[in-house]
């Protein structure tokens, strides 16, 4: 439904300790399957430094491969 508004969007993103999603996902299989042209990027807002830690990399590696810039 979002897709048919055609407007930029950030994604915010809720994320536990141990760096998943509460559905048990990865951020990274979250972006893979859903990123499109209107993203400009992900937010996390109020993880811990611990959650940060664990997706850090992944989100580096996945902006070098799908350029999320």
């Amino acid at each position: 439904m979002i897709e048919s508004f055609n407007l930029p969007v950030l994604v915010g993103i809720h994320l536990r300790d141990n760096g998943l999603l509460p559905s048990g996902e990865k951020v990274t299989n979250i972006v893979k399957k859903y990123k499109n042209k209107n993203w400009l990027g992900v937010i996390m807002a109020c993880i811990s430094p611990k959650a940060y830690e664990e997706v850090s990399k992944d989100l580096q590696q996945l902006d070098n491969r799908m350029d999320l810039n």
